[in-house]
């Protein structure tokens, strides 16, 4: 069922229960609702065209999501996106843009500036709940590991398709929820329309830096994080003990690998049951386990659900035995939907709809997905190839080591070479670090530059952004070179 009638549903038999639980404010689903049906005769005012996108760039969350349902419910296709995406809008069809006033907004096109005005409604009209809702879609942006960000369709057929497997993550025996991911991600905005729909809490914490006391204040009992973001939130429990956690009974941790460390840390301090989660924006929930169940198998992501046909395919497409490596591709109904809204001649049967995720793996004789690295994520440094995310995991183990990531760099005779970047709280030894690296691969690895670093750069979900780490890197090294080459030589 749409999100938007299931959010009306629950106003109707449920008015005071909370939907949305921010720092400074807690919001019923009956205001909830009464901002949506507001928000969408404002919408009407605009006169939007249907097949018209219209970027939001609305800087509170809650008004963000009470903006895009609007837009859903008018028929309207929406793009969350982040202040800072605004520029880039154009150069993907969206031309119109609603925005919080003094933010960033379009150069050409058609710029609404939103207020609290929208909001207000007195009650639920008698006609809300009646007829079938227009269909329309939502836009989001994948992360841009690449440097560019790819535009992803999501038509409205295919989010109540997803919506419709929500006891797949377990997560409606769940009253109060925290949600990490933010509105402007595939991850979050997919995940609170599922909670919606089965009318539960939902808890943003992307509007706070210090989400413990949401913890313990409202008693969450659920939370769906990001690995970097199940990263801090430990970070923060580390360094700030004495917090009443003790009503968290489960997190779901998706939208990257989860190493075995950040798996300890989350069970001493946070809770013991954890939920490993795999997908994408372009095919919806692919896996899931309990972390238990998959803890022991090397690269183990989940157990494929149900709806989704995974194979392991080599260089010709064609599928490997059980058990042996190759390229991950998917079918299911999702993805054909996916697959139709993206491409104006795609296949109305699906036979071409597979969705190639860019991973590398396997699948064991007891039905476990497993990663072991991406197409676009493997190293190749003169024939010796490896996986980035492997490396990546490997340094953060090292001791003073807080984060860390590689990139390949050409080097002499055009041969890529591996750079590191580091962030430590302690002054740890750049060269042991290098030998700790070489000395734990079984192959030759050419390890370049080792640069110490502020911060490594990542995206909404956790995923190293190496380009710019590689622009990060080469640049911190010119400046160190620069600086040595400037310093008065040594005339003792």
């Amino acid at each position: 069922m749409h999100p938007v009638e299931m959010l009306l549903y629950w106003a109707r038999i449920s008015p005071e229960r909370p939907a949305l639980i921010q720092s400074n404010m807690v919001i019923s689903y009956q205001a909830l609702a009464q901002a949506v049906v507001a928000c969408s005769e404002r919408i009407r005012a605009c006169g939007f065209s249907p097949g018209e996108p219209v970027g939001v760039a609305v800087s509170d969350p809650a008004k963000l999501l009470v903006v895009c349902l609007a837009l859903l419910r008018s028929g309207v296709s929406c793009a969350p996106v982040a202040q800072a995406s605004v520029p880039t809008l154009p150069s993907s069809g969206i031309n119109c843009l609603i925005h919080s006033p003094g933010s960033p907004v379009l150069t050409e096109g058609k710029n609404i500036a939103f207020d609290d005005s929208w909001l207000q409604a007195d009650d639920l009209p008698a006609s809300s709940m009646n007829g079938r809702l227009p269909p329309a879609n939502v836009i989001f942006f994948t992360s841009g590991t690449t440097g560019v960000p790819k535009k992803v369709v999501l038509p409205t057929v295919a989010l109540v398709a997803r919506m419709g497997l929500n006891n797949l993550t377990g997560q409606t025996r769940f009253k109060k929820v925290l949600v990490a991911p933010g509105v402007t991600s595939n991850f979050g905005f997919v995940r609170i329309c599922i909670l919606l729909e089965s009318g539960k809490t939902i808890v943003f914490a992307a509007d706070v830096s210090y989400p413990l006391r949401l913890i313990e204040t409202f008693q969450i009992d659920a939370i769906v994080a990001s690995p970097q973001q199940a990263l801090a939130l430990v970070e923060m429990i580390e360094a700030s003990p004495g917090h009443r956690l003790d009503s968290v009974k489960e997190i779901s941790i998706g939208g990257g690998a989860l190493s075995p460390d950040l798996a300890r840390r989350v069970q001493a301090l946070l809770c013991r049951s954890i939920v490993t989660e795999y997908g994408a924006t372009e095919a919806g929930l692919v896996a899931l386990a309990p972390y238990e169940t998959v803890r022991n198998v090397p690269g183990a992501v989940g157990i494929v659900v149900p709806g989704m046909h995974i194979e392991i395919v080599d260089d010709n497409n064609q599928p490997v035995p059980i058990g042996e490596e190759g390229y991950i591709r998917g079918r299911s109904q999702f993805i054909t939907a996916i697959y139709q809204a993206n491409n104006d001649n795609g296949a109305a049967d699906g036979t071409e709809a597979w969705w190639f995720p860019g991973d590398i793996g396997r699948l064991t004789e007891h039905g476990f997905l497993c990663i072991s690295g991406r197409t676009d994520d493997i190293i190749n440094c003169g024939g010796v190839k490896v996986s980035a995310v492997v490396l990546d995991e490997l340094i953060k183990s090292f001791p003073g080591v807080r984060d860390g990531g590689v990139c390949s760099v050409r080097g002499d005779a055009d041969i890529d070479v591996v750079w590191i970047g580091v962030t430590s709280d302690t002054d740890i030894d750049l060269v042991a670090l290098r030998q700790f690296v070489e000395q734990r691969q079984n192959f030759q690895l050419r390890i370049g530059s080792v640069v110490r670093i502020e911060k490594v750069p990542r995206g909404d979900l956790g995923k190293i952004r190496r380009h710019e780490l590689k622009a990060l890197l080469v640049g911190a090294r010119s400046r160190n070179h620069a600086e040595a080459s400037s310093m008065p030589a040594d005339r003792s």
